[in-house]
């Protein structure tokens, strides 16, 4: 069986909060990020910047201040590492799988009680949907992520993602 992701604690994903992939893709990182870390723009279809951390995260808490310094207009969002070291960026959204199915009327009252909105039902499982918090740029998703995973009725949580793949040579 595979080991849940760890966070990389050298890196953090900023990603925009703008409205359309191309707003996304052109945005511009605030200056004052910069005194936390080195970053790279992500070739990713969500647009967003890799910051190196020039200090590691204790934990995955992001660096104090570095919220203030990006803005209302990014998310962070930590990078995760699987067991061979590859990288996956969380989309903002989370993944929950329920104990049974559940109707819209409680995925919608279940997502309010935790400040998320639903985006959609899985089209794969009646039990699975995905959500996104309500304050996109305060959400502390680890932190969220925790507090769904023990919530009465989930089966798992997890953060949606998307890999980021090499080539082999």
């Amino acid at each position: 069986m595979n080991k849940p992701p760890k966070i990389d604690t050298q890196c953090l994903l900023l990603r925009p909060l703008a409205a359309s992939a191309a707003s996304a893709a052109s945005a511009e990182l605030p200056a004052a990020v910069a005194a936390f870390g080195r970053a790279e723009r992500l070739a990713s279809a969500r647009g967003g910047w890799l910051l190196h951390l020039h200090e590691p995260m204790r934990g995955a808490q992001a660096p104090a201040g570095l919220r203030a310094a990006a803005g209302q207009a990014y998310q962070l969002l930590p990078v995760l590492q699987d067991e061979a070291g590859l990288c996956s960026y969380p989309s903002g959204d989370l993944v929950l799988r329920f104990d049974g199915a559940q109707s819209d009327a409680q995925l919608v009252e279940f997502a309010r009680s935790f400040g998320l909105r639903m985006q959609r039902r899985s089209s794969f499982t009646q039990n699975q949907a995905l959500f996104a918090p309500l304050d996109a740029a305060e959400a502390d998703l680890p932190a969220l992520l925790a507090r769904l995973a023990g919530a009465s009725g989930v089966a798992a949580a997890w953060l949606d993602t998307e890999s980021a793949y090499q080539r082999s040579p």
